[in-house]
């Protein structure tokens, strides 16, 4: 059984500043996920997310998107 406490606060933080998602970091500071998001950048030829050892949510959504991705190359 997994929490989303982290995400639910993170989320609150952001919103009672005035943004819209909240960026969560791994231990070394590099860009892991949303509190409700995947992320994902394009650098003009490959897609990249993140490592699912980053401790990052495996989810449904990811899974499809790097599926897709690989099938166009």
């Amino acid at each position: 059984i997994s929490s989303n406490l982290i995400s639910l606060l993170s989320m609150r933080e952001a919103r009672e500043n005035g943004f819209e998602e909240a960026l969560m970091l791994t231990q070394n500071d590099w860009i892991a996920e949303g509190s409700y998001c995947n992320v994902f950048f394009w650098d003009g030829k490959t897609l990249h997310t993140p490592s699912i050892d980053c401790s990052i949510l495996e989810g449904v959504t990811r899974a499809k998107i790097l599926e897709s991705a690989e099938a166009l190359e």
